[in-house]
């Protein structure tokens, strides 16, 4: 009883508050949103006060920053200055090519303007580029600044700060009626969101208020058994400032094409990964978050950043440990990743119509090894995200590179795993290939691959050769070589002509499909008489291996083979021979 007397403030007494102080603690915050709101309060503040003076009207002061305490003093025009800034928005004239439609009525919404716009073309019929008139629609929208992110954007287009409004305008405010707090301050009308938010912490700070999935991702205004979702007013003041700590990923997905025989790789533009950092070092936080932002690469795949893009949402996590390592790296005395965060928290979210689903939720921690393999299979620059997604997978369930990699061969066509593919534009065999030979080469000093011959002998006779990967891989490089000498009388001077890359790519395919159709006792049998059936290099050490694995791991040499019928498939032709 007591406790609640002296909580309880009376409306004269707010009324007299002019100033309040507000301290947090890191530990006590319960949540990485709320930790992260602590760092976007502090780095707001911070960039109001020090760098844009101008725009803080009354009391706004940082007192003390720690790795765990901070501690703010304010009054109600500094509240004020703090909402402006994180809701600030400005209407600006977009361009569509067609009318626009209310996503619930499909209805069409009223254009500001309608223009005509001559573009240049490119004709299909001659392939000359032509212009022509087009029409197009003119329409007023309102565009969160974002503050500093704005101003940390150092990409050419503002690909970044695009990323982010369209997360924002997508997911968090998703619903047009949850905008109102940007779309008043971009009209210049008043706003009462800081009233309400500093009444509540002038009378109560630790009383608790409802908290919206708006402010607080996963949460609502009940549960399935009536309970609401509550805050105490002082933390629920965090929760306007973290969605500018939070780093945006954009999910591809892969889809087999049955008729082209390849996968297509999409994205969407209502989908986002949200990856909000679980902070453990406030200070050290905030000094390195500029250079950690400035340090993203700005180039641009398609109108999104390059790096955005993930295969799978573990990626997430591992850019923001591998980027915080790198620019922690610049500063003087620096900490490791892992003193500053405990982990990420990933949010995969996707809207439909009005509609914002969550479609995963889960946390990865700093893992050191994880994220050396990371840097070493993304540094080694592969193209395929066939491969790409299926070795990420396998890293984030810590499991060998090729796994699974049976199944895939399994449920989608031989062609594109087969050389260049049916289109001929597929890079799966040559990423393979590449993964093969770096496994051999592992200090990186890699022969040229262009002037590199089917079978190196120096290689395949190396005592070196001791993994099952290496002993697998050269086998088949070796039965390829030997029968297409013993078949087509081909010779080593013959390894760049048409004719010897189309006669590898057929004897690849056929022991590839012969592969696939076998499993246990049948693929033994078909890699001891075909694969064996020629010369091989084999010492005791590597006999043993081999038997060992393919008696007690047949599927993990099944896979093997097939892996390096892929890598043998390929060719790496000179641009006065190649036909593709």
């Amino acid at each position: 009883m007591l406790k609640e007397k002296k909580e309880r403030v009376s409306k004269e007494d707010a009324e007299g508050i002019k100033e309040i102080i507000l301290e947090y603690k890191l530990h006590e915050l319960p949540s990485s949103q709320h930790k992260s709101g602590l760092a976007g309060l502090v780095l707001m503040v911070r960039w109001l006060t020090e760098r844009n003076p101008h725009k803080v009207k009354g009391i706004l002061e940082e007192l003390e920053c720690t790795d765990k305490l901070y501690k703010l003093r304010i009054n109600q025009e500094g509240m004020k200055s703090l909402f402006d800034e994180v809701y600030s928005a400005t209407w600006e004239e977009q361009e569509r090519d067609k009318p626009i439609k209310n996503s619930r009525t499909k209805e069409e919404i009223s254009y500001k303007r309608k223009e005509i716009k001559v573009v240049n073309l490119i004709d299909k019929k001659t392939g000359e580029e032509i212009q022509k008139e087009k029409e197009i629609y003119v329409y007023d929208f309102v565009i969160p600044s974002g503050s500093f992110l704005k101003e940390m954007d150092n990409s050419q287009e503002g690909s970044w700060i695009k990323l982010w409004r369209d997360m924002i305008w997508n997911i968090l405010r998703g619903i047009p009626t949850t905008r109102n707090v940007y779309e008043n301050r971009a009209s210049q009308e008043d706003s009462k969101d800081y009233l309400e938010m500093w009444s509540n912490l002038i009378k109560a700070a630790q009383k608790k208020s409802n908290i919206k999935g708006t402010y607080l991702l996963g949460s609502q205004d009940k549960n399935a058994e009536g309970i609401q979702f509550l805050d105490h007013n002082k933390n629920f003041l965090l929760l306007h400032f973290w969605p500018f700590i939070v780093q945006i990923y954009i999910p591809q997905k892969l889809k087999y094409d049955n008729t082209a025989k390849k996968f297509l790789l999409s994205e969407s533009t209502q989908e986002f990964v949200i990856c909000i950092p679980e902070i453990l070092d406030l200070n050290n936080f905030c000094m390195d978050y500029e250079e950690f932002l400035k340090s993203r690469n700005n180039a641009v795949s398609g109108f999104r950043p390059k790096t955005s893009k993930i295969l799978i949402l573990e990626e997430g996590a591992w850019d923001w440990f591998d980027r915080l390592k790198t620019s922690l790296a610049k500063l003087e005395g620096s900490k490791q990743y892992s003193d500053i965060l405990n982990g990420v928290d990933i949010f995969y979210f996707s809207k439909e119509g009005n509609n914002i689903n969550n479609k995963a939720t889960f946390r990865i921690r700093p893992n050191d090894m994880v994220l050396k393999k990371y840097e070493a299979f993304r540094d080694d620059n592969y193209y395929d995200p066939v491969l790409k997604k299926q070795v990420l997978l396998n890293l984030s369930k810590n499991e060998i590179w090729y796994n699974d990699f049976d199944k895939l061969f399994q449920t989608s066509g031989y062609e594109y795993f087969m050389g260049r593919g049916k289109t001929k534009d597929i890079y799966f065999s040559r990423d393979v290939q590449k993964k093969f030979l770096g496994l051999t080469n592992t200090n990186k000093d890699k022969k040229n691959m262009e002037d590199s011959l089917e079978t190196d002998e120096k290689i395949i006779s190396s005592e070196n050769l001791k993994t099952i990967e290496e002993i697998i891989y050269w086998m088949i490089r070796n039965y390829i070589s030997m029968k297409l000498a013993s078949k087509y009388e081909f010779k080593k001077e013959n390894i760049t002509t048409n004719e010897y890359i189309e006669k590898k790519e057929k004897l690849a395919k056929e022991s590839f499909l012969a592969i696939r159709s076998r499993t246990g006792v049948d693929f033994i049998d078909y890699f001891s008489s075909s694969i064996c059936s020629v010369g091989q290099y084999m010492n005791e050490e590597r006999f043993l291996t081999l038997t060992k694995a393919l008696f007690e791991e047949t599927d993990k040499v099944r896979t093997l083979c097939m892996l390096a019928l892929s890598a043998a498939s390929y060719s790496y032709q000179k641009k006065e021979t190649s036909n593709v």
